[in-house]
């Protein structure tokens, strides 16, 4: 097949704070990005929300800023990627009935030992093969949480939808999602387990589940009048954003590492076997191989860290710098203007309480060891390294890093920093391997979309042609005998603060 002729294929990703269209072809060369971004409401209750229609406007937009480059090349069709551990309830004609509640909402941890006094931890593991440390977003305690506070609505409710189900729901007519998209109460085989639901005395608000290259539904006429697509275009069910990036990052092999960073941050390594670590997210390599393992920490706080120290210091955001080119330049400049060690300045990362590896909502924030000679460059430096030593902690809680890991896959905005990755590398004592491809969420769906049109028989197939390599970042030892000091220090900072954050609450 010519280079002509290759057919393209889309990456619809709904983030964080911004929905992404990329247009890729079967070598995973990018040819076209669309990006629209939107706000997330941060409410005094502690309560954490976005508008299900900002979703879908920005996915209009986002797919109608890449259809007119499509050039009458062949298009296989959409793939999408998206955030979980986001709900909105949906009456029968798909209408919100409520803002939709973020992954970053903690409130519903109230209610997290109910479900875990009304279910065995173990035999709910068991029976999903699948281990997750106790989370204020996980299906179970969300819903209950909602038939608690909500119960109103709940009654009205036909689904409970997660971002990427609500825009299946748009583009096709139908609501469609994955087994990734909902672990913690769906099997990998994409049964629902429904006698946890009924134990709980929870309704079974689940949509329809298919594997991620699976055939969703096409594209509405509306939606292709709107968008500029073709009518009838199919879209593949996708997976969560997650599982996305390790297809677009080439994880699919046992003892490949990972770091993939957004707004969040996970880190790990793909195993033969399951963790049952309490702080470890342990979880079938969903859509990839059933025999294999993705076993990881994930942090509430990676790009949002920068996001929060780049507004502090220099005035505007790093969505904002990246929109005008500057890719967060500013930002790298005061880093590189500082010393490893940030001259004794640390930075406690939990900006949004935290996940792994303490799993506390209310967790917060600081900088210790603070003086009048420090400025700008320095607080600058302690923020990455803040998160660095953060996914330090979370490595620490993985033996399989020692069992073969030799190289830790990067992705994401935060990886196009050079001076993060240095960082990260030094901390971790672990080469860094950067991406060509950084939207790597975006390409996994479009490599779903690529094996649902018959391109590629399999994920590894796809990942071999798809995903390709820029450079190593290796670790330098003298840095991170530096590091090993501040690590020892690092740790102390969370046990230490842990009861005055708390009592704000």
């Amino acid at each position: 097949m010519g280079a002509e002729t290759l057919p393209y294929m889309i990456g619809l990703d709904l983030g964080t704070s911004s929905c992404k269209a990329l247009l890729f072809d079967a070598t995973g060369h990018r040819h076209a990005i669309g990006r629209v971004a939107y706000d997330t409401s941060n409410g005094r209750g502690g309560d954490v929300s976005q508008q299900p229609e900002d979703w879908w406007a920005a996915a209009v937009k986002a797919l109608g800023q890449v259809a007119s480059l499509v050039a009458g090349r062949p298009l296989l069709g959409i793939g999408l990627s998206g955030q979980i551990g986001t709900h909105v309830l949906l009456d029968p004609a798909g209408t919100p009935l409520h803002d939709a509640i973020t992954w970053q909402d903690g409130r519903s941890a109230t209610v997290i030992q109910e479900v875990e006094s009304r279910i065995d931890g173990k035999w709910l593991s068991r029976e999903l093969d699948t281990w997750l440390p106790p989370g204020a977003a996980w299906p179970l305690v969300r819903m209950l949480w909602l038939s608690q506070t909500m119960p109103a609505l709940l009654s009205r409710a036909r689904w409970l939808a997660q971002p990427k189900d609500f825009l299946t729901l748009r583009l096709t007519g139908r609501m469609v999602s994955d087994p990734s998209s909902w672990r913690g109460i769906a099997r990998p085989d994409g049964t629902i387990l429904t006698d946890a639901l009924e134990t709980l005395g929870l309704p079974n608000l689940i949509p329809e589940l298919a594997t991620g290259s699976a055939v969703a539904g096409t594209l509405l006429p509306s939606v292709a009048a709107s968008t500029g697509l073709p009518n009838g275009l199919p879209v593949f069910t996708g997976m969560n954003d997650l599982n996305c990036s390790l297809l677009g990052i080439g994880a699919v092999r046992e003892s490949q590492g990972f770091d993939v960073a957004g707004t969040s941050e996970h880190l790990g390594c793909i195993t033969r076997a399951p963790s049952d670590h309490p702080y470890v997210n342990s979880v079938p390599l969903h859509g990839t191989d059933s025999e294999l393992y993705s076993v990881y920490g994930v942090t509430s706080n990676g790009g949002a860290a920068l996001e929060w120290a780049s507004s502090a210091l220099i005035g505007q955001g790093t969505n904002r710098l990246a929109a005008t080119g500057l890719s967060g330049e500013s930002f790298s400049a005061l880093v590189e203007a500082s010393q490893v060690g940030a001259r004794g300045l640390l930075f406690l990362p939990y900006l949004r309480g935290e996940r792994a590896p303490v799993w506390d909502v209310r967790a917060r924030g600081a900088l210790v060891g603070l003086t009048q000679t420090h400025g700008a460059p320095e607080i600058a430096r302690a923020t990455l390294e803040g998160v660095a030593l953060n996914l330090r902690q979370i490595r620490d809680l993985l033996p399989a890093f020692a069992a073969g890991t030799t190289e830790i896959r990067a992705t994401g905005g935060p990886s196009r920093m050079p001076a993060w990755n240095r960082i990260k590398a030094d901390v971790l004592q672990t080469p860094i391997r950067l991406m060509r491809e950084t939207n790597s969420s975006a390409l996994g769906a479009a490599a779903l979309a690529a094996i649902g049109g018959g391109l590629f028989s399999s994920p590894v197939e796809a990942a071999a042609s798809m995903v390709q390599t820029v450079r190593t970042v290796d670790p330098d030892a003298a840095a991170g005998r530096l590091y090993d000091d501040v690590y020892l220090s690092f740790r102390e900072l969370y046990p230490c603060l842990a009861h005055l954050t708390h009592s704000d609450q």
